[in-house]
């Protein structure tokens, strides 16, 4: 009878040392808690792709020459297409975008002319509503953007005759400085605890602050130092509306 006590106390003993054992450990670790929301994080890295649209204005001194020669004027509107990369702390945003737009060639009876171009800046940027996992900022951005305009014969000539005019198309370019203000609203999606996938709409103005005028492509089609200036060109800047669909991952941390 006393020794089954004694196992009893024994076994007792040690099942109270365990329990002991095991609420001390679970002390000294870290309670579990909840991931925070969004606005909790401090810190975070963002990529993301955006597309959209463009709408160019100021068109009208280009495409009254073009006219003026037989060409088809330049669209107002273009798909576009970009990206970016951005880091915010608390509220404020730093980060690079830019865009590229190109639209569909319109034709004469012996000509097809195609604009294309695009720009990127630096910008900044401070959510000014923050609730919950939704955001809403201004953001103003400085960079810089040109246009590129094509004009080829159609058809396709025979080697002879590009021997005897091989001059058969050019392409003029356009560019320089300016500054975009656009206004961004996204969502984000925790889909990891320290991660997650961010979408939103933006919408935004560009505005160049000079007329930069024409200059002859070099033999890549872009600007370089070979460029030449082509003297008495039409008025053109590259200003206009821009915006679209913004879906990116942002790193918390």
């Amino acid at each position: 009878m006393k020794k089954n006590l004694a196992v009893c106390a024994i076994l007792c003993a040690a099942a109270l040392a365990v329990a002991t054992g095991s609420r001390a450990e679970d002390a000294a670790l870290p309670g579990k808690t909840e991931a925070p929301a969004f606005q909790d994080y401090a810190n975070r890295l963002e990529v993301y792709l955006t597309p959209g649209f463009s709408y160019l204005y100021g068109r009208d001194s280009l495409n009254d020459r073009l006219a003026a020669n037989g060409y088809p004027g330049v669209r107002p509107a273009y798909a576009a297409s970009g990206g970016g990369i951005r880091i915010g702390m608390d509220r404020f945003i730093l980060g690079m975008e830019g865009y590229g737009f190109s639209g569909r060639p319109r034709q004469s009876a012996t000509h097809t002319v195609t604009a294309a171009g695009g720009f990127a800046t630096l910008n900044i940027g401070y959510a000014a509503l923050v609730t919950g996992n939704f955001r809403l900022y201004p953001l103003l951005g400085l960079g810089a953007g040109g246009t590129v305009l094509t004009i080829e014969e159609r058809g396709t000539p025979t080697f002879d005759e590009i021997m005897t005019d091989p001059g058969r198309g050019v392409t003029v370019t356009t560019g320089g400085p300016l500054v975009n203000a656009s206004l961004q609203a996204e969502y984000f999606i925790r889909l990891i605890n320290r991660g997650g996938i961010v979408i939103g709409v933006q919408a935004g103005y560009m505005y160049q602050f000079y007329d930069p005028g024409w200059f002859l492509a070099g033999s890549g089609g872009g600007r370089d130092m070979r460029d030449r200036e082509a003297d008495g060109g039409p008025a053109f800047r590259l200003n206009g509306l821009y915006g679209g669909l913004r879906i990116g991952w942002s790193f918390l941390f």
